[in-house]
């Protein structure tokens, strides 16, 4: 079958043939609709992820939207290794059922981003009754972003949205939403002036590093009264670093709390109960997922492609987009043609007076003047009958009014002679 292949560790997938999946117990064949290119899909390639299999040549992907065999889409994962979802077949558990009106290839995007984010965030609630104020770290990536917009539809009361990209920051200030651009000479101190109006109740770090000690720094404080905040600092992502360094002081002057949120510290069982809600919430358009879609003899460009979208493998039978089940309507222009298009205008529905053959209403002292007819090719007129007398040439001489039938008409000084001595 056809697949992206890897043939090492940290090298680039390309296109291939690999062996069919092995179908198991609890397993079923599936053919891929589109598979998200994940940031921990490019770790685990690599053998970076401590998930990684260590083996090779190998299929990457973790989930995908895929199509049974009987018609219906799923998102599945947890392929078996060497086997990924970046093939046209894959052997994989039932999964969830993608409902129809969502977009396939968003879902396949979008679902590993914002279950990242989602996940902390709905237990947080659920542990605290309510967000408060969130701090994000990271938020002008894919999985920054998506956070961003579950801890709005979550109901947190005030996000604090932290990156470098000034464009997406702008498109995420909002009244609920302050932005903190990380990309200056003191990270720390912006953090620090941000938190200082709101103490975060729950901090969402995707980038680690340098970013969390500034931020370890701006949520220290100086004083022996008691902390009246409960601070849950969760470290998901490391972008800007695997290590970072957490000041003594900070644990003993603050009540926080840090832990991680990814494969192993948090159960199967709880990643799978999060799954339908965010598969909900992208098809209901709560959750915008971009994405840039490449068939499977492209990931080479996919692999590379830097764009704020997440790039989604897909078989390649098919353009990107037509995966959707429910087509939207069409718009308002293209329902019904223009008022220019549907009927002709006045002046292309008739031609103008001096183009056009002569009408009725035109004296019979024009229509002689424009036409001219021949004497010789111009049959007499008909004879007609006067009210009065009746008789066969009664009223010959008279000329045609304009509400007269329409009939060739020639001048009595062109008839020939010979006609008139008939008549």
């Amino acid at each position: 079958m056809k697949a992206a292949i890897i043939t090492d560790a940290g090298r680039t997938p390309v296109p291939g043939t690999f062996d069919e999946p092995q179908v198991v117990a609890g397993t079923e064949l599936f053919e891929l609709v589109g598979a998200g290119l994940h940031q921990i899909v490019r770790s685990l390639a690599a053998g970076r992820h401590y998930g990684s299999s260590g083996i090779y040549p190998q299929v990457p992907g973790i989930d995908a939207v895929v199509r049974a065999a009987d018609g219906s889409l799923r998102y599945t994962g947890r392929i078996a290794p060497p086997w990924g979802t970046m093939a046209e077949r894959m052997a994989a558990q039932d999964g969830f059922p993608v409902p129809d009106d969502a977009d396939p290839l968003a879902v396949a995007a979008g679902v590993n981003p914002a279950g990242s984010g989602w996940l902390p965030l709905h237990a947080h609630r659920d542990a605290r009754g309510s967000l408060g104020t969130v701090l994000i770290l990271g938020a002008t990536g894919m999985s920054g972003r998506l956070a961003v917009q579950s801890a709005r539809a979550l109901g947190a009361e005030h996000i604090i949205a932290a990156g470098r990209n000034q464009a997406v920051l702008r498109s995420l200030r909002a009244p609920d939403v302050d932005v903190v651009e990380l990309d200056v000479d003191d990270p720390a101190g912006a953090l620090a002036e941000a938190v200082a109006a709101s103490t975060p109740d729950l901090v969402l770090d995707y980038v680690w590093g340098p970013i969390a000690e500034a931020t370890f720094a701006a949520l220290g404080r100086q004083g022996l009264h008691e902390d009246d905040a409960h601070i849950s600092y969760v470290q998901i992502g490391s972008l800007a670093g695997a290590h970072a360094a957490v000041p003594s002081t900070l644990l003993r002057s603050r009540n926080i709390t840090i832990s991680g949120s990814g494969a192993g510290s948090v159960s199967a069982e709880q990643q799978m109960r999060s799954i339908p809600a965010v598969i909900d919430a992208i098809a209901s358009g709560a959750l915008q997922v971009p994405y840039a879609a490449f068939g499977i003899d492209d990931v080479e460009k996919a692999w590379s492609y830097d764009g704020p979208e997440r790039a989604v493998v897909t078989p390649g039978r098919e353009r990107p987009g037509a995966h959707r089940r429910r087509s939207r309507a069409p718009s308002r222009r293209s329902r019904a043609p223009s008022r220019r298009s549907r009927a002709p205008t006045r002046r292309s529905r008739a031609p103008s007076r001096r183009s056009r053959a002569p009408s009725r209403r035109l004296s019979p002292r024009d229509a002689c003047r424009r036409s001219r007819p021949s004497a010789l090719d111009t049959p007499p007129p008909a004879p007609r009958r006067g009210p009065a007398g009746g008789g066969r040439g009664e009223g010959r001489g008279r000329r045609p009014t304009a509400t007269r039938r329409r009939r060739s008409w020639v001048p009595k000084r062109r008839r020939p002679v010979s006609r008139r001595v008939r008549a």
